[in-house]
């Protein structure tokens, strides 16, 4: 989630320079691969249908309904709608992988941080990006070792080097370089081994379905989860990423006043993101800059999209009512395995990581 920053450009014809993404083989095999490519359309998906729903003047009253949940009544959705603008123009996957990632607007998946390792580098042990011959500062050298340790805090990391490093004729010049997005490894594994399908595999019955899952007041987290933060987890998870890159915005995971995801304190899940808007932040700290809370909207257009539309209630809840009507909770009955009985398997995962006395 964490990110840093650049110096310059690097000039290249217009044909290299094409806004993509890639997916790195030599990290994500298989099954890995394979769900990468299907989570990372499904986040395009999502960035898509949301950028399409913000359009229209005026706008359908639920879709402004969202924006004042997550955003204010008053917000200025201007960033919002220039990242997820910018998204449509990376959903070019280029094959073979990684062959002409040489723009600081392009993306590369990675499922793990193998290329990352320390090494002595003015006279401190650093992490070192193998593939930029980039340097870690304090902060994301932390970031990076909660990743590999499988801390279930952190389920995803991405970083804008905007420039790598790489010897040339006898000396280091510096060339441009995607943005990279890595999930944690026991993140990715954990939606391999669950049989996770994200939101284009589903049927729409499934969809329409949700597992009954509490309105915790703890957790694992240490945080409230809502019934909505189970629906599309990992493509959710990817697009909140996305809105990090270069290319997205460089959002934030802005910092609350109170509450928020432990220890971090950032402004992640729903009612994080609702509790942000009624603290009334102002600056750099504002909604319409919070990494979930556009990841959230997205999730709420697609949601409404449906032949029948899902509606989330203020805390979180799912109805197929519109709110303030008479409600009708949606059904608990899943037909197949999907995303929220997935989650389910989540939380109880990290519930018995943490009983381990060795954890």
């Amino acid at each position: 989630m964490l990110f840093f920053l650049s110096a310059s450009l690097f000039f290249v014809p217009f044909l290299t320079r094409i806004n993509a993404y890639s997916i790195d083989p030599v990290s994500c095999k298989g099954k890995q691969y394979d769900l990468m490519l299907k989570a990372a359309e499904a986040a395009f998906d999502l960035a898509n249908e949301a950028y399409a729903a913000i359009q229209p003047t005026p706008r359908d009253n639920n879709v402004q309904r969202l924006i004042s949940l997550l955003f204010g009544d008053q917000a200025d959705l201007s960033r919002v709608r220039d990242s997820l603008r910018r998204l449509q123009f990376a959903r070019t996957k280029l094959e073979p992988e990684g062959r002409g990632m040489i723009s600081s607007n392009q993306v590369m998946f990675y499922c793990d941080l193998e290329r990352v390792r320390r090494s002595e580098r003015l006279g401190q042990s650093r992490w070192i990006d193998s593939v930029t011959n980039r340097m870690f500062n304090d902060n994301q050298g932390e970031t990076v070792e909660t990743c590999k340790s499988s801390l279930d805090t952190t389920l995803a990391v991405t970083w804008n080097p905007d420039e790598k490093v790489v010897p040339q004729e006898g000396r280091f010049v510096s060339t441009a370089t995607p943005s990279q997005v890595t999930l944690c490894p026991w993140f990715i594994n954990w939606a391999v081994n669950e049989d996770y399908q994200v939101w284009n595999d589903m049927s729409l019955k499934v969809v329409a379905a949700t597992a009954a899952i509490p309105l915790l007041t703890r957790n694992p987290f240490n945080y409230p989860l809502t019934p909505v933060d189970a629906f599309g987890l990992l493509e959710r998870v990817i697009l909140h990423e996305l809105t990090h890159t270069t290319l997205g915005g460089k959002s934030e995971d802005v910092e609350m006043q109170q509450g928020g995801l432990w220890p971090l304190k950032i402004a992640y899940g729903w009612r994080a993101t609702r509790n942000l808007v009624e603290q009334g932040v102002q600056g750099e700290d504002l909604p319409s800059k919070n990494a979930d809370s556009i990841a959230l909207f997205a999730m709420g257009i697609k949601l409404l999209g449906q032949e029948t539309p899902t509606y989330i209630e203020d805390n979180g809840s799912l109805s197929k009512t519109v709110p303030g009507s008479s409600k009708r909770k949606v059904q608990s009955t899943l037909r197949y395995r999907s995303t929220p009985a997935a989650f389910e398997g989540f939380v109880k995962m990290i519930r018995e990581t943490r009983a381990d006395p060795d954890f």
